[in-house]
C-alpha cells in the first residue's frame, strides 16, 4: 500500500500557527527590551541631572508633557484613519502602550516619588493615576473582551442591538399568537417568564457580571415543558428556544461592547481633563519660579 506524500505545502500550513507565535513572542520581547533600555536611559538621564544640582522637576515635567502629547496623538490618528501615510493604527496602538508605562515612570521621576503637599499638585496626581489605571485596565479589556465575543454564535453592532431585540420579541409573539390554539400552557409560560425577559432590559449586576443563568433557567422550564406539548407545540418550543439563545448573544454583547464604550469615554475625558489642569499647572510653576 502506498502511503500519501506529504507536501511541503501541507507541512507549512500545519506549521503556520508555531511560526506566527514564534515570531509574535520575538516581536513582543524586541518591544519589551527596547521600553527597558529607554525607561533606563531616562532613568540615567535624571539621575545625572540630580547629582549636577540642576533642576530636575522642570525638565521631568516637560518630558512627561511631551510623552503625553504623544499619547494624545493615539485618539487623533485614529479620527484620521484615511491619512494611511501617518502610519497603521496598529503600530500607533503599540506606540500608546509602551509610552503609557513610559509615561508613568517620568511621572514618579517628576514628584520624586513622594505624594504631592498642594491641593492643585494632589488633584493633578489624582488626575494622572485614574488614566493611567484605566489605560492598564483597558489594555486588559480590549485584549479579553474580543476573544470572548467571538465565541458567541451570533455577532452585532452595537448600535443596532436595540432594533435586533425588538425583532427577537416580534419573533417570540409572533410563534406565541400562532400556537395559543394547541398550546395555551406555552402562551401562558411565555406570558409569566418569556415576556418580562424579551421586553425588559438586563439588570445592573448583568452588565457587570455577565452571565448565563437567566438563560439556562428559562431554557430548562421550557424544556421539561415540551412532554406535555403535541408535536407542533414542541416545533414552537423550539423556535422559542432559538430565540431565547438570539436574545442572550445580544445582552451579552451589548454589556461587553458597552463596556468598551464606556471605558473609552471616561478614559479619554480623563485625559484631556489632565492635560489642562497640567497645563494650568505648568503656567504656574514658570510664572512662581521667574520662568515668565
Amino acid at each position: 500500500m502506498m502511503r500519501p506524500r506529504l507536501t511541503s505545502g501541507s507541512i507549512d500550513k500545519r506549521d503556520e500557527p508555531i511560526m506566527n507565535l514564534i515570531k509574535f513572542a520575538y516581536r513582543r520581547i524586541r518591544q519589551l527590551i527596547a521600553l527597558a533600555l529607554l525607561i533606563a536611559t531616562v532613568s540615567l538621564i535624571v539621575h545625572q541631572l540630580d547629582t549636577s544640582l540642576q533642576r530636575t522637576s522642570f525638565i521631568t515635567g516637560w518630558g512627561l508633557m511631551s510623552v503625553v502629547g504623544l499619547l494624545t496623538c493615539y485618539n487623533l490618528r485614529k479620527r484620521l484613519s484615511f491619512l494611511s501615510f501617518l502610519g497603521s493604527s496598529r503600530s500607533w496602538l503599540q506606540i500608546h502602550v509602551y509610552f503609557g508605562f513610559l509615561a508613568v515612570v517620568v511621572f514618579l521621576f517628576h514628584i520624586g516619588f513622594r505624594i504631592p503637599n498642594g491641593k492643585f499638585e494632589l488633584i493633578l496626581t489624582g488626575l494622572f493615576m485614574f488614566v493611567s489605571l484605566s489605560g492598564f485596565y483597558g489594555l486588559y479589556i480590549t485584549r479579553i473582551i474580543p476573544k470572548k465575543l467571538t465565541a458567541v454564535k451570533d455577532e452585532a453592532v452595537y448600535e443596532q442591538i436595540p432594533s435586533l431585540r425588538r425583532t427577537v420579541r416580534t419573533q417570540a409573539e409572533q410563534i406565541v399568537h400562532s400556537c395559543t390554539s394547541f398550546a395555551p400552557a406555552l402562551a401562558d409560560f411565555y406570558m409569566e417568564k418569556l415576556a418580562y425577559f424579551f421586553e425588559s432590559p438586563r439588570s445592573l449586576i448583568y452588565y457587570a457580571i455577565p452571565n448565563g443563568r437567566q438563560k439556562r433557567a428559562l431554557l430548562l422550564e421550557l424544556s421539561n415543558m415540551d412532554r406535555y406539548l403535541p408535536e407542533n407545540g414542541r416545533d414552537s418550543s423550539k423556535q422559542l428556544m432559538e430565540l431565547i439563545h438570539r436574545k442572550d448573544d445580544l445582552d451579552y454583547h451589548h454589556a461587553m461592547q458597552g463596556r468598551l464604550k464606556i471605558w473609552l469615554f471616561f478614559h479619554i475625558a480623563a485625559t484631556y481633563s489632565m492635560i489642562l489642569f497640567a497645563v494650568f499647572h505648568t503656567v504656574l510653576v514658570h510664572a512662581f519660579h521667574g520662568g515668565i
